[in-house]
């Protein structure tokens, strides 16, 4: 694994840490954190919430989606 590749694998766990500390703080019950690798040059994740909570009918949730990219910087 090079450099590079390490630090983009930091960069997208950092990203969906990000969006999980947020989830937990607007109360989304404990959401799973995902990171995938599918390849050294094309790491991704994901951060969900439990199905019976509805991100549509809350506001707040809204912040969620720019913590991952503010936690990078």
């Amino acid at each position: 694994m090079t450099i590079e590749s390490s630090e983009r694998l930091l960069a997208v766990a950092v990203h969906e840490a990000g969006h999980a500390v947020v989830m937990v703080q607007v109360g989304a019950p404990t959401p799973d954190v995902h990171l995938l690798v599918r390849t050294e040059s094309d790491p991704g994740g994901f951060t969900k919430a439990l199905d019976e909570w509805v991100a549509a009918e809350r506001t707040d949730f809204l912040a969620v989606f720019y913590a991952g990219d503010i936690a990078v910087e």
